[in-house]
């Protein structure tokens, strides 16, 4: 029995533990971030902003009630009337700024099918150089002409053919313009 009692003595030996005296950490207590500072300032010229927009708008306000008031007293009729020219002024301006903020970055395009010969033709003859050419089907009056735009005058389309020959057609006689393979 002296044996085991040994042991257990000997490997709680090797077992290190922490002495609580040295345990005192300072830990982080505060902080700064870039990205907090400049939220915080667009957070405040924001609202500085706001405040001169709303100081701007009562200034606007003592103005126009000043302005009343003078043609109250030259004109005490036309009152109504200045005040209806206002609010149509103020309905178009209003108008006219969602029309502004309405307006999209890129321009909607037609899909190929909305479009008219012409506009198919131009297309096609504008294809982007980076994309292989798209091969078409010119319908005129009386046949079916398959190869590529290569050019366009104002009265006649050139094509490329798929035997590599070069055809002229007129625009007037084009009926469609078809894609093919997309």
């Amino acid at each position: 029995m002296p044996k085991k009692k040994m042991k257990d003595k000997n490997s709680s030996a090797f077992v290190q533990k922490p002495n609580p005296s040295i345990l005192n950490n300072t830990m982080q207590t505060t902080f700064s971030s870039k990205k907090f500072k400049e939220e915080k300032q667009k957070a405040n010229l924001e609202a500085k902003k706001r405040e001169e927009q709303l100081k701007q708008l009562e200034k606007q306000k003592k103005v126009m009630e000043k302005e009343k008031q003078i043609r109250q007293e030259k004109f005490p009729d036309s009152s109504s009337l200045d005040v209806q020219k206002q609010i149509i002024e103020y309905n178009e301006s209003q108008g006219k700024e969602e029309k502004q903020h309405k307006q999209t970055a890129f321009k909607r395009l037609k899909s190929f099918k909305e479009m008219s010969t012409d506009e198919k033709l131009i297309y096609l003859l504008n294809f982007p150089k980076q994309l292989p050419p798209v091969p078409c089907i010119v319908v005129t009056e009386s046949q079916n002409v398959r190869g590529f735009v290569i050019g366009k005058d104002e009265q006649y389309v050139q094509l490329k053919l798929m035997n590599e020959s070069v055809m002229k057609i007129s625009l007037e006689k084009i009926q469609e313009v078809k894609m093919i393979g997309l």
